[in-house]
């Protein structure tokens, strides 16, 4: 499923815009994790003042964008990670005892046991 898809059905269960709070909910994130997601920049958000005081204004497209990201990572044979591996496997196919596994996770973010899992066509 791409992400219009992934958008279109779930879009019509939230409003336009969500608060911190609403947005843990959403992800099943604690509120410090949700700090740290919004202070490395990777969820965009605005301080708007209400009566009650400053809020965050979120767009729920930012969040859901941010979920269908962690869903395609999670999932074992999806087509960006095939994409992801057919892509490495043509750059380093002309040196295969060139990179150590510490090497391959430092340059494609994978964990030690992902990338132990990888079958080698050779």
């Amino acid at each position: 499923m791409n992400f219009d898809e992934y958008y279109s059905s779930v879009i019509d269960r939230y409003p336009e815009y969500v608060t911190q709070k609403e947005m843990c909910a959403i992800l099943g994130i604690c509120k410090s994790t949700a700090y740290s997601i919004q202070k490395k920049g990777i969820i965009p958000f605005e301080y708007v003042s209400t009566s009650e005081g400053r809020r965050q204004k979120i767009k729920i497209a930012d969040i859901l964008l941010y979920q269908y990201g962690k869903m395609c990572f999670c999932e074992i044979e999806n087509e960006y990670i095939e994409g992801l591996r057919r892509y490495y496997q043509k750059q380093l196919h002309d040196f295969p005892q060139l990179l150590l596994v510490p090497d391959v996770m430092r340059f494609t973010g994978y964990s030690k046991s992902a990338v132990n899992n990888w079958q080698h066509p050779f």
